[in-house]
């Protein structure tokens, strides 16, 4: 329920190829839902460091995360071809260094929103906060998507992009 875009659409055809197989609805639930599962302890983190319902931080976690093309960048690093030893530290580094700066950007979005904690999220308002950071974000997300060849040097650039538009929004506004 939490899921949206690209994640949600995944855990459908995810669960839709288990229930196919006949696994018991419950259980293909389950299943579809464990490519989702690496951002769990990241939610249950902030919740409790901010006194939010799980159910809030998830929801901006996973919406925030659609909105700049997270999710299809973890799957670029996922998919990145490793030839060494250090390609593969470099590849987990990168999904590791993705994963604390969505945290860094969901804390910092719950924490400056003047909002009680059973109010939805306001992201139109958390976009017009950061316009600069947010654009400057979503061209290199357009330039990644444009690139002929993803190696692990453009990997390390959008990587610093992603650290500078979650330091941006780590400021007050």
């Amino acid at each position: 329920e939490l899921l949206c875009g690209q994640p949600r659409k995944d855990w459908h055809e995810a669960y839709q190829r288990y229930t196919d197989a006949r696994v018991p609805a419950e259980l293909a639930s389950v299943i579809a839902g464990v490519r989702s599962l690496h951002t769990t302890l990241g939610i249950v983190e902030i919740s409790t460091d901010l006194a939010v319902p799980v159910e809030h931080v998830a929801r901006a976690l996973f919406e925030v995360g659609e909105y700049l093309h997270l999710d299809w960048l973890m799957q670029c690093l996922n998919d990145l071809e490793r030839e060494s030893y250090w390609q593969a530290l470099a590849r987990e580094s990168f999904r590791d260094d993705l994963a604390r700066q969505l945290r860094r950007i969901i804390t910092a979005l719950l924490s400056n929103t003047q909002r009680t904690p059973d109010e939805p999220l306001q992201l139109e308002a958390w976009r017009a906060q950061y316009p600069v950071a947010i654009a400057r974000w979503m061209r290199m997300i357009s330039d990644l998507k444009g690139a002929d060849k993803r190696d692990y040097a453009l990997f390390t650039v959008a990587i610093s992009e992603l650290v500078e538009l979650a330091k941006a929004c780590s400021e007050p506004g």
